[in-house]
This record gives C-alpha cells, sequence and structure tokens, in this order.
C-alpha cells in the first residue's frame, strides 16, 4: 500500500461516497481522511498535547501499566497520547474496535492489530519477541478479561496455563524493551489478574481515571496485588473529573496527579461518520456492499447503489451470497 497522504482542496472537494464502489482500500482511506480533515484543519488535526512532565521518567521505568476507568474518562486518549509522546516504533493492539487507527493515519505511527489468540503466543513465545513484533513496542490490550476468555476457550488453555504465559509475557516484555498496557473500564475486567496471579502480576504502575469503587473493594485489591498505594488512588477516583487522572506507581512513592488535553485527530475518529470504513476489513467492492448492510441494516439496495455507484442488480445478488453463505442474516418475512 502506498502511504497515505493529506488530500489537497481539490481533492477534498471532488471525493464523495459514490467512489467507495469503486476505490481501492488505500483510497478508501483516504476517503476517510478527506472526511476527518473536514472535522478539523489539518495544522490543528496533527496536533498532540503533551502529558505531565513528570511522567516521563516513572513511563520509562514501568514495564506493565494498567490504564482503568469508566466509559468516556479520557482512557484511550491517555494511550494514544502514551504512544505518541514516547516515539515507539510500533503499536501493537489487541483490540475489538479500530479506534487507534488515527494514530496510523493521521500521525503516520506503525499500528498492527492483533487476535487475542495470536498476542498470547507471541508474548510468551520463545522466540524473540522483538523478532515477532519489533523493537520499542507498544503493546495495548483493550480487555484482558475477554483476552483471557480467548486464549481459554479458542486456544483450549487453563488458567494455570494462561498465568503462565502472562508472566512469561511479562518477563518477555521487558527481557526486549517493550511496554504493554491494558485498558479496563472495571475492576471486574481484571478478575483474572487478581483471583489467579496478584502480586505475581507485576503490574507496576496503574492510571487511574474517574471510577466508582468502595473503600472495601479498593482495600481488597491493594491487599490481593501487594501494592498499598493503591488504595489512596482508587478510593479518590470517585471524585475525578472526566479527563483527570491519578499514576499510582512501584517507582515513586508520591501520586502524580494529571488530566489529559483533548487529542483532536481522536475526537475527530468519534465525530465521523465514515470512520466505521476505517476499522472495518475492507478489501473488495463485494466487502464494502456487505459491510454497509450489516452496519446500516434499514438501506435498501437503491440506497447501497447510490452510495457505492453499483447497480441495484448487482448489490442484490451480492448480498443474496451473502445470506447464503450465513454473513448476514435473512430478512424476516411480514405477517399479513
Amino acid at each position: 500500500m502506498k502511504e497515505i497522504t493529506s488530500p489537497s482542496p481539490r481533492e477534498r472537494e471532488n471525493m464523495n461516497l459514490n467512489q467507495l464502489g469503486k476505490s481501492t482500500v488505500n483510497e478508501v482511506l483516504q476517503l476517510v481522511i478527506n472526511e476527518l480533515y473536514k472535522i478539523y484543519p489539518e495544522e490543528m488535526l496533527k496536533r498532540i498535547p503533551q502529558l505531565p512532565k513528570e511522567l516521563e521518567g516513572l513511563i520509562n521505568k514501568s514495564i506493565a501499566m494498567v490504564v482503568l476507568g469508566a466509559s468516556g474518562t479520557g482512557k484511550t486518549t491517555f494511550v494514544k497520547l502514551l504512544a505518541l509522546n514516547n516515539n515507539f516504533n510500533k503499536v501493537v493492539v489487541c483490540s475489538w474496535t479500530r479506534q487507534f487507527k488515527d494514530l496510523q493515519l493521521i500521525h503516520n505511527r506503525e499500528v498492527t492489530y492483533v487476535e487475542a489468540k495470536d498476542l498470547m503466543e507471541y508474548i510468551a513465545s520463545d522466540i524473540e519477541l522483538d523478532y515477532i513484533l519489533g523493537k520499542n513496542v507498544l503493546i495495548v490490550i483493550e480487555d484482558f478479561n475477554r483476552t483471557v476468555e480467548v486464549a481459554k476457550h479458542k486456544m483450549g488453555m487453563s488458567m494455570r496455563r494462561i498465568i503462565e504465559y502472562f508472566n512469561t509475557a511479562i518477563t518477555n516484555i521487558r527481557k526486549y524493551g517493550a511496554k504493554l498496557v491494558i485498558i479496563a473500564h472495571d475492576i471486574k475486567e481484571l478478575k483474572p489478574i487478581l483471583d489467579h496471579m496478584g502480586a505475581s502480576a507485576n503490574l507496576d504502575t496503574w492510571i487511574i481515571f474517574r471510577l466508582a469503587v468502595t473503600p472495601q473493594r479498593a482495600r481488597s485489591i491493594a491487599k490481593r496485588l501487594g501494592f498499598e498505594g493503591l488504595y489512596k488512588a482508587l478510593t479518590e477516583a470517585n471524585r475525578l473529573s472526566i479527563g483527570e487522572f491519578n499514576v499510582v506507581s512501584r517507582y515513586s512513592s508520591t501520586v502524580i496527579s494529571g488530566k489529559v488535553d483533548m487529542l483532536p485527530s481522536h475526537d475527530a475518529v468519534e465525530k465521523c461518520r465514515l470512520w466505521l470504513l476505517a476499522e472495518a476489513d475492507i478489501k473488495t467492492k463485494k466487502d464494502l456492499i456487505v459491510f454497509l448492510k450489516k452496519r446500516y441494516p434499514k438501506l435498501s439496495y437503491r440506497d447501497i447503489a447510490r452510495l457505492t455507484g453499483f447497480s441495484e442488480k448487482y448489490v442484490a445478488k451480492v448480498l443474496s451470497i451473502a445470506r447464503a453463505k450465513g454473513l448476514l442474516e435473512r430478512p424476516k418475512k411480514s405477517r399479513r
């Protein structure tokens, strides 16, 4: 794939949805970029706010971090700023969304998405981690609980084996200069760590955004992890405003407080009406038609034909085959 560049004003004016059906993957992504630049001008879209300077040394020492907080409090923005401010060679993301793709499209950073099964095998492999993923890598797991469930059911791994994998992963990450970030919306998502790993999990730095945690629960978590400094940070999480965070680390005796500024590229992703095209795995015109029908079930054949530039007959044929293959649900028959 050739390098994706910012569209010229004339290109932005001429590009529209009718091009999608005849576009390559690269051109589809270019169309998404065009939409992002309608939300913010290029100079602003590429702006990267700074994290507090006090965090710099702490992040350099940290190996495995947890970013914890309720939805919409600033967790994803923080992790993106972590990647952008620390110049990682690559960001490897285990996620069921493609929210980190603006790092690639707008900020020209290398972003790789991996399945939970593959990630577990990579980071616990006997093969050198830097050979598989590269050096100076930030590994992001968006839902650790779900990652563990995938390992249990798809890989047939026991919890004991998963724990061994995780501990080996931390050793490898430290050995090859990578860093691990686990994003969690709730304490429940960290249940495998709390119940089966405890202090052996070696999660050395916690970045805590607004979150509802009772003092009893906070005390229990800190005790299980052998991390007393965590208690205070968790009990104060209820009082944080949106974007505010507290950082507690085994490498610091004090709690560092801060607030994430709005990252324009992330905000544009949230507002972009075409962003799902960047998230989707669209490689062919058939993929595009099926994707549009899946994402917007109320679209008629005529609607999809108008959006993509294909004939209604071709759209109907593609969707009929997709239903026969089980890729789409068959339309429900209306009762008379």
